[in-house]
């Protein structure tokens, strides 16, 4: 009975994020194992999603906040955690290359946040909407509604 209850609570503290729509050619891989996603997929913790050219991808997340992949686009899903309340909620998505847009829910909580790190730079939201894009040079932030606390990769910080 116990090992029964420790299983139902670790399903319920790593959920994965739903595929909601997918076009053209999307995969994901976690430990070597590539996987073409469809619709309605569910994409587990420290899968690379990866996006082919002309191709897109949206993701929800169990906190209702979604995003969108463009073509050309790879992401790393870090971290998604979620603790038996509503304020205990990490999610944190990393930008490899390409171009992504976000739409985050209002988080309750001083433990919940959503973070969307690059190699330049990481973006701690809450309740907004914006679109990322990375290269090997640069990251660029582009607000929607709401507002976002960028730290540079150098230390500088600058909420936009």
């Amino acid at each position: 009975m116990t090992t029964l209850a420790l299983f139902i609570t670790a399903l319920s503290m790593s959920a994965p994020a739903n595929a909601i729509a997918v076009d053209g050619t999307v995969t994901y891989e976690v430990d070597g194992m590539i996987t073409v996603v469809k619709r309605f997929d569910q994409i587990p913790e420290r899968a690379t999603v990866t996006t082919g050219a002309n191709s897109s991808l949206s993701l929800r997340f169990k906190s209702g906040s979604m995003i969108r992949l463009a073509g050309k686009t790879q992401i790393e899903i870090s971290e998604l955690v979620h603790g038996q309340t509503a304020g205990r909620r990490k999610e944190k998505v990393k930008l490899i290359t390409g171009k992504m847009w976000a739409r985050i829910m209002k988080l309750l909580g001083r433990d919940s946040h959503f973070e969307i790190t690059t190699q330049h730079a990481a973006a701690g939201v809450r309740g907004t909407a914006f679109w990322t894009e990375t290269s090997t040079k640069s990251t660029t932030f582009v607000i929607d509604h709401g507002a976002i606390a960028v730290t540079q990769a150098n230390g500088g910080e600058q909420l936009l």
